[in-house]
């Protein structure tokens, strides 16, 4: 600091209100200020920054200004009134138009209020805080607001893809009890951990409008409605049973990229509405959960799910193992290739690395209409017990007990059909469903299937029919 001046009180303690600037190091800053001190050890003080700039590791900061009055008594609590305000803050993924901090402090109350804004007023933050009995135990309230548009910078600071249209809204309220603020201090201390002491409950309310995708998805929207709360280091949490997400249109290319078979793709291309609904609990060690989930096109097709769910930690929360129990999966009105399938319904358990799940799962489905190459039926059904084993590179099952095929009004091509419903025992079966370096999928199934005997219609060339009645064994291996 340059400039200014200093005097002394006749019982030594200083008095001054040096002004000036001060350089260097990280920045600038141009101000003055004040201090006075009193014989009881009072000290009272004024702060001017008129102007300011900083570069810091990883943000520059430019004019900076302010005003804080700072008020030291014995044996009581600071006053503090600030506000500080910054013209840019650049960051390398992001810079702000505007920053405001105001912190006031009486007796034990403290309450901060700050304010972000970015460029064209694409984004904005805001948090509003009070502690009660700051300097012990606080009770503490908090109010974070954000709003974010197409072409924000705040997309990637959220580890979010950035839409080219729409907005996104949220607002966070927490209100508890924390624990002492000196405790962050301490050794061993961090954040975290000083976080996992605090009781506190929370309340998640995010809005999407329009948000835009080209090459993914077009008019997402939607809300989400998150209750949580932390005691005893363990975090609680509900999804809203309104949580809902609506998408007009997805781009076949996209599905297709992340996996989909290209049966399910016309179903979703249009457009659906995913319905969420959850609750469950969280630690350092592993998070459990229940969920479901519905998935309704426009054409009326659905699949439901519904599961409880274990997530396992290791060290710095990789993830470590999964469990899916009490898995339920319905799937009803999809139209696909060669059938209609009315109902399947998939229940069961899957457990293991994230890479290498395995379980069983009990498999029954109804489907109408059925016209695979020559093969036609009004109505196919199946019961099939089977294990399964999921990879990064495919799946594989199993049939673990004897399943049960049937079709009805069943016939192959123009020349033979069934006088009466075809009944089948699958006493063994194993497929491996297999995706090549190339994309394609690759299907190899072994399996013996006992047939119930069976009256045969055949049509003879020159008209006519011939009735034949046969009980059939079939080895299939493809």
């Amino acid at each position: 600091m340059r400039g200014g001046s200093t005097s002394t009180l006749s019982n030594g303690s200083p008095n001054g209100s040096p002004d000036g600037s001060l350089g260097g190091g990280p920045g600038r800053l141009e101000g003055a200020f004040d201090v006075t001190r009193a014989p009881d050890g009072t000290m009272t003080g004024n702060l001017v920054l008129e102007d300011g700039a900083l570069a810091l590791p990883g943000a520059e900061i430019g004019g900076l200004r302010g005003e804080a009055t700072y008020g030291l008594f014995p044996g009581q609590p600071p006053v503090i009134d600030a506000e500080l305000s910054a013209g840019r803050i650049d960051l390398p993924d992001a810079a702000f138009e505007e920053a405001r901090l105001t912190l006031r402090t009486a007796d034990t109350r403290a309450t901060l209020a700050a304010r972000l804004s970015g460029a064209d007023g694409r984004w904005s933050l805001a948090l509003t805080g009070t502690l009660d009995d700051y300097l012990g135990a606080p009770e503490a309230r908090f109010d974070l607001s954000a709003l974010a548009r197409a072409g924000a910078a705040l997309w990637p600071l959220l580890a979010l893809p950035e839409p080219s249209a729409g907005l996104a809204t949220a607002r966070l309220t927490v209100s508890g009890r924390l624990a002492p603020l000196t405790e962050l201090g301490d050794e061993g201390s961090t954040p975290a951990r000083w976080l996992a002491r605090a009781v506190l409950d929370g309340h998640l309310v995010a809005e999407l409008a329009g948000l835009a995708y080209p090459g993914r998805a077009e008019a997402l929207s939607g809300d989400l409605r998150i209750d949580g709360a932390i005691e005893d280091g363990v975090v609680t949490f509900r999804l809203a049973p309104a949580a809902r997400l609506q998408v007009n249109r997805l781009d076949p290319d996209w599905l297709r990229g992340i996996g989909l078979p290209d049966a399910v793709i016309p179903l979703l291309e249009p457009g659906a509405t995913f319905n969420l609904e959850g609750r469950g609990r969280a630690s350092e060690a592993e998070l459990t959960a229940s969920f479901t989930a519905q998935i309704s096109a426009h054409d009326g097709a659905r699949v439901e799910a519904a599961s409880r769910i274990r997530l396992g930690f290791a060290e710095g929360f990789a993830l470590e193992d999964l469990v899916l129990d009490n898995l339920r999966l319905a799937a009803r009105a999809i139209p696909l290739p060669g059938l209609h399938l009315r109902e399947l319904q998939v229940t069961g358990a899957l457990a293991g690395p994230p890479d290498a799940l395995a379980g069983d799962l009990d498999v029954s489905l109804e489907a109408r209409d059925v016209a695979l190459e020559d093969l036609r039926a009004a109505k196919a059904t199946a019961a099939l017990p089977v294990s399964v084993r999921i990879e990064p590179n495919g799946y594989s099952l199993n049939l673990r007990d004897e399943g049960r095929l049937s079709l009805e009004m069943a016939g192959y091509g123009d020349t033979l059909r069934l006088e009466a419903p075809l009944q089948a025992t699958l006493r063994e079966a194993s497929a491996t469903l297999a995706r090549t370096l190339a994309g394609a999928i690759s299907l190899e199934l072994e399996a013996t299937l006992a047939v119930a005997p069976v009256a045969l219609v055949l049509a003879r060339k020159g008209g006519g029919t011939l009735r034949q009645s046969y009980l059939l064994m079939v080895n299939l291996d493809l």
